[in-house]
């Protein structure tokens, strides 16, 4: 945080655009003018934190909802062959859809472990063990949808079953979709992701801030078998290369597959300067299906909207209507496309097939 002193009359500016000034100082009150652009939302702390709560509780319930399907009669989308749903009845007598899981029991966590879990920034809610019997999560900035419900079939379409499915999630970040693809009995998950080892300031804010220790305690604390490598989506194809060629001579570390059953491709694209390249190199990896995953445009058509730095995020570029991301499958390398997810014209999941 940057901390400055200003005097009655003095001002502050941010980017060329806002002029902060002070007005009138009367006892602990400090008035305050703001001279902003009409494109830049000016809110008291108070009044955005409700504004937030407001957005998230519209999200969490559209989240709780089944998918609005473009096509299949409001079936899911038919991804690898022999991938089944399973039909369990609810106490209601109802039927609900429950995810296949090979997951082991979960441990209990200790105070080092909670405290190891605390001291890092997390973007992805993972629960990772027990305090006092009860699942515990990451403490996430993002929540697709309530802890424990599967959003991640209703709204980005994973398969419930993935029994002998090698999965590839590009983009894994903390590797919520990576473990849970693991639960799903996979026969083999790749998580990739721009890890940062080494991270410095300017690197942290063009990727994955949690520079891979969340990912790293994460599969720590589940003893997954999930494989880590690090990379962006426009070098995968020569990463996956390039991790075979490094398994040591006489280990039982087996290779990386080159193509996939299922490629996850949730959250990227629209950070990207480059989105149909990236589309290309998803398909250069996926044999089977491609699940996207992105912002998108209200817009008409064909067309993708360019927002640098949209909602002051400088990692924010396109944003294509979905006919255009549709379209852009096509072109990169697959047959057809599918909409499984539509979350009101903001943000959408496409299924893309081989």
């Amino acid at each position: 945080m940057l901390i400055l002193s200003r005097k009655l009359g003095e001002s502050i500016v941010i980017d060329d655009r806002i002029r902060v000034k002070i007005m009138r100082l009367e006892g602990e009150m400090v008035k305050i003018g703001i001279d902003a652009p009409a494109s830049v939302p000016v809110h008291r702390q108070e009044v955005y934190d409700e504004i937030q709560r407001n957005n998230q509780q519209a999200i969490l319930k559209q989240a709780m909802t089944l998918p609005k399907l473009a096509e299949g009669g409001g079936k899911m989308p038919s991804l690898p062959k022999n991938t089944e749903i399973s039909e369990t009845p609810d106490r209601s007598g109802s039927a609900s859809v429950a995810p296949k899981s090979n997951s082991k029991a979960m441990k209990e966590l200790s105070m080092e472990d909670v405290e190891a879990i605390n001291a890092i920034r997390w973007w992805h809610r993972i629960p990772v063990g027990l305090t006092q019997g009860r699942p515990f999560y990451t403490p996430g900035e993002v929540q697709h949808g309530p802890d424990g419900s599967d959003y991640a079939t209703k709204r980005f379409g994973l398969p419930l079953d993935l029994t002998g499915k090698t999965v590839l999630d590009i983009g894994a970040w903390d590797g919520y979709f990576s473990y849970e693809a693991e639960k799903r009995s996979a026969a083999m998950v790749v998580a990739s992701d721009i890890a940062l080892t080494e991270p410095n300031q300017v690197r942290l804010e063009k990727g994955n801030w949690g520079a891979n220790k969340g990912f790293r305690l994460a599969h720590k604390l589940l003893a997954s078998k999930v494989r880590f490598i690090e990379s962006s989506v426009f070098r995968i194809d020569e990463a996956l290369h390039e991790a075979n060629l490094n398994i040591k001579k006489g280990s039982n570390e087996s290779e990386c597959p080159l193509t996939y059953d299922v490629t996850c491709f949730y959250g990227v694209l629209y950070h990207l300067i480059e989105p149909f390249l990236a589309l290309q190199k998803v398909a250069a990896v996926t044999k089977g299906v491609a699940l996207v995953e992105t912002a998108i445009s209200k817009g008409n058509g064909l067309t993708m909207e360019l927002r640098p730095g949209f909602d002051n995020d400088p990692t924010n570029w396109w944003y294509p209507t979905i006919p255009c991301l549709r379209e852009m499958l096509i072109r990169a390398g697959f047959s057809r496309t599918e909409v499984v997810f539509n979350l009101d014209d903001v943000r959408a999941t496409v299924a893309a097939y081989k």
